[in-house]
């Protein structure tokens, strides 16, 4: 099996989610690129759960990484 990828916009941010098997299932791993004018900033962190599919690991990837981009609007 090979590593899945899924990239996004959201709110002005990049969203890269990553899905890659292990054995106990599919986990995913989350880099949010924000751009601000000539800088730019990289949040990534990686799921502890592991998931049946690549389907459902980059659901659960686009999901987290939207909650925390809103939450980085909030700050």
């Amino acid at each position: 099996m090979e590593q899945k990828r899924a990239v996004e916009h959201y709110k002005d941010h990049e969203i890269v989610c990553l899905a890659s098997p292990e054995p106990g299932g599919w986990h995913y791993t989350i880099s949010i690129v924000t751009h601000k004018g000539d800088n730019s900033a990289v949040h990534s962190e990686r799921s502890e759960e592991h998931f049946p599919s690549d389907t459902l690991a980059l659901q659960a990837a686009a999901r987290r990484a939207r909650y925390v981009v809103d939450q980085m609007g909030e700050q």
